[in-house]
């Protein structure tokens, strides 16, 4: 869904991403973070979906875990690379139905702020569920719908919203959460815990992002 639009904007913005993104109080690795303590142990691996320069796996690489990313953008991957936070980073696109490992499997993966640029998740579902050993956890986060959305249009795709953001040229999305859960439940996950928080604040443009969060584990 537009994903060459998507990556060559995320290849342009890699290297000033992190100021970004700090400006902005990112708040959302913390809040992934401390409600997926309880499901990890420091020496387990875990997939970082959408990596990007490796904000969200921090706290995860502090607490001991071995990080593994994989992103569309290379750019993204490159800046993730010099902070040696991962044991291993693959380009790969995230819209398309192929395997990301055929010979790995993690005990957790991780994605957050991601799922607004993909559009149609069913890939990311599938294949996180073939990589994923039982009982791992999946802990992603997903913009919350508004009461009254009137920039958003449905699109072919039931519980799948989008518009054009006419400044950036990309399409952006969001899903409801009859969505989100038949995807869980085709592939195998079960709701742990699901709440909702103000993501970040873009003062540039005064505008205010909003995003729940989803632990869920494979049965």
């Amino acid at each position: 869904m537009n994903t060459k639009t998507t990556i060559d904007s995320a290849n342009d913005f890699a290297q000033n991403y992190d100021d970004y993104i700090q400006n902005c109080h990112w708040i959302g690795t913390d809040i992934l973070f401390g409600l997926m303590y309880e499901c990890i142990k420091s020496n387990q691996t875990i997939l970082d979906i959408g990596i990007g320069t490796g904000l969200s796996s921090i706290p995860f690489k502090q607490f001991g875990l071995t990080i593994y990313g994989i992103d569309g953008s290379m750019e993204m991957i490159k800046v993730c690379r010099d902070k040696r936070l991962a044991e291993g980073l693959r380009q790969i696109d995230l819209t398309k139905d192929r395997i990301w490992f055929e010979d790995r499997r993690f005990d957790h993966a991780v994605s957050h702020g991601v799922f607004h640029l993909i559009g149609d998740l069913k890939y990311i579902f599938k294949q996180t569920s073939l990589i994923l050993d039982k009982n791992g956890c999946f802990g992603f986060t997903y913009e919350r719908m508004q009461e009254a959305e009137h920039e958003y249009k449905e699109s072919s795709i039931a519980g799948l919203f989008e518009k054009q953001n006419f400044q950036s040229g990309i399409k952006v999305f969001r899903h409801t959460d009859k969505y989100i859960f038949e995807l869980m439940e085709a592939n195998g996950f079960q709701l742990l815990k699901k709440t909702e928080f103000l993501a970040f604040v873009d003062f540039n443009t005064k505008t205010k992002t909003y995003f729940n969060v989803v632990i869920a584990k494979k049965k």
